[in-house]
């Protein structure tokens, strides 16, 4: 017996969101649930980025975004139950019974013993999350798993034999995670969503020093004493471009004629800023044979202007939804 749940996603973000909200984010809005509403807070400060990327030295998808926590997705229906799993057999239990439903399951594992991610395989020891969507068996026992995983640009499945996922998924944290939807969402959650656009605007706080820093780590050159930093710096860039887009995305769903100008001003700040990474990875590919020629002095400004332009219009928007 074979059954599959979900054997392609659409992707709408290939920038912000780490493993497990990009699984969660794109599957919730697979089946149609108003999950794009819930991103009133995607919008992030620049000041956080710099503090836990660049100046923390931490990868992108290391960043802990206050977007899609439990107290908001409750507000389309949505629960999130975590399943701690004694061994492998009771997990395939548990995945057994949510693909019998007609659901998929979100699988803790360690990326060392995922083929299908090159980078890591047999590696590097790194926490990763893959959506099981089906499984096909012989009898009662289940032999091969059919998964989905985020990869670039979009999401790929496979199909694997049981026995590859046993060390993944028991060198993990031993977890699963189900999703659930109770009800439908309330006829006045437009409005709900409006009022937490407005608490959070009202006290959202960017200096916008980001821009300045990264124009001076090129510069002056800092990058050539400390190589790391332009890793760090095109990792920053990447994350802060996925969250001016998705609060578009947002934007758009409100689906108000107020916000046509930020809403193209946020996309251009994010077109932007993905020049702004070609750049930075230009400029190492060009330290790799001995050159320094590249300004970012020009776009740095402009981007700082934008930016502070559209959140002075976000924040005159928000105080009208009051």
């Amino acid at each position: 017996m074979s059954k599959d749940n979900l054997v392609s996603l659409e992707r709408v973000d290939i920038k912000y969101f780490g493993c497990y909200k990009t699984q969660l984010y794109h599957y919730i809005r697979h089946v149609g649930l108003p999950i794009d509403l819930l991103l009133y807070n995607v919008y992030e400060s620049t000041d956080n980025i710099l503090s836990h990327i660049l100046h923390g030295k931490k990868p992108s998808w290391s960043y802990r975004t206050a977007c899609l926590e439990e107290a908001d997705l409750s507000l389309i229906g949505v629960r999130i139950e975590n399943v701690s799993c004694s061994n492998y057999l009771d997990g395939l239990t548990v995945i057994q019974n949510e693909i019998d439903q007609g659901k998929v399951v979100s699988m803790h594992c360690d990326a060392f013993f995922l083929p299908h991610r090159p980078w890591d395989f047999e590696k590097n020891h790194l926490f990763h999350f893959i959506l099981v969507t089906g499984y096909e068996s012989f009898h009662t026992d289940i032999h091969r798993l059919y998964v989905m995983d985020d990869m670039y640009p979009g999401f790929s499945h496979y199909a694997y034999e049981t026995s590859v996922f046993k060390d993944a998924f028991e060198h993990g944290r031993k977890e699963l995670r189900l999703f659930h939807w109770d009800k439908q969402p309330p006829e006045n959650l437009n409005t709900c969503i409006q009022g937490k656009f407005s608490e959070f605007f009202s006290s959202f706080s960017d200096t916008l020093k980001f821009y300045d820093i990264a124009n001076q780590v090129i510069k002056d050159k800092v990058f050539l004493e400390d190589s790391s930093l332009i890793y760090y710096l095109e990792q920053s860039v990447h994350i802060i471009s996925g969250s001016r887009y998705l609060f578009a995305h947002f934007l758009k769903k409100l689906d108000e004629p107020r916000y046509a100008s930020v809403i193209a001003q946020l996309l251009a700040c994010s077109g932007l800023l993905d020049k702004l990474k070609v750049m930075v990875l230009l400029i190492q590919n060009r330290k790799e044979q001995g050159k320094q020629d590249i300004d970012i002095t020009d776009l740095c400004r402009k981007l700082f202007e934008l930016e502070a332009g559209i959140q002075q219009q976000l924040r005159i928007c928000s105080r009208i939804t009051r």
